[in-house]
C-alpha cells in the first residue's frame, strides 16, 4: 500500500507554512503608479468621501465616517493617533481601513495638507437614485 503525502486543498501548494515569510517569491506591482480615487474614481456604485486636513490640525476620529470604506492618502502625510495615545504616519500613497481600530484622532503632520478620499459602496436602498 503506497501512502500519500497530505495535499492541501487551499491552492496554495509550496506556499510555506501560516506565519512564515515566502522565500524567494517576488510579486511584481500590477501598476507602477500609486493608487488614486481621484486621479480614477470608482464606478457609481460606489461614493468616495474627500477629506482635507490642512497642515498642523487634528481632526477628531468619527468611526461612522469611514464606516465600509477603503482610504487612500492622496497627498501628504497623516499620523494615526490610538485610543492610548500611540500614533503611526502613513504617507501619500497608503492603503488604509479605518474601521475597527479604536482610533481618537487623525492628525496631517507633513509640510502640506493631507488629502484622504475614502471609497465606500453604496447601498441601492439607502440611495434611491442609485441604478440596480
Amino acid at each position: 500500500m503506497n501512502a500519500e503525502s497530505p495535499k492541501s486543498d487551499d491552492g496554495a501548494e509550496g506556499a510555506p507554512p501560516p506565519g512564515e515569510p515566502a522565500r524567494g517569491r517576488v510579486l511584481a506591482p500590477l501598476d507602477s503608479e500609486p493608487l488614486s480615487f481621484l486621479a480614477r474614481p470608482p464606478g457609481p456604485g460606489f461614493r468616495t468621501t474627500v477629506v482635507t486636513l490642512e497642515s498642523g490640525t487634528t481632526r477628531a476620529y468619527d468611526e461612522a465616517e469611514w464606516s465600509d470604506a477603503l482610504v487612500v492618502v492622496e497627498s501628504g502625510e497623516v499620523d494615526l493617533e490610538c485610543g492610548a495615545g500611540g500614533r503611526r504616519r502613513f504617507r501619500s500613497g497608503a492603503v488604509l481601513c479605518l474601521t475597527g481600530l479604536g482610533l481618537r484622532a487623525l492628525h496631517s503632520v507633513g509640510a502640506e495638507p493631507a488629502v484622504l478620499v475614502a471609497v465606500a459602496r453604496r447601498y441601492p436602498a439607502a440611495d434611491p437614485g442609485l441604478p440596480t
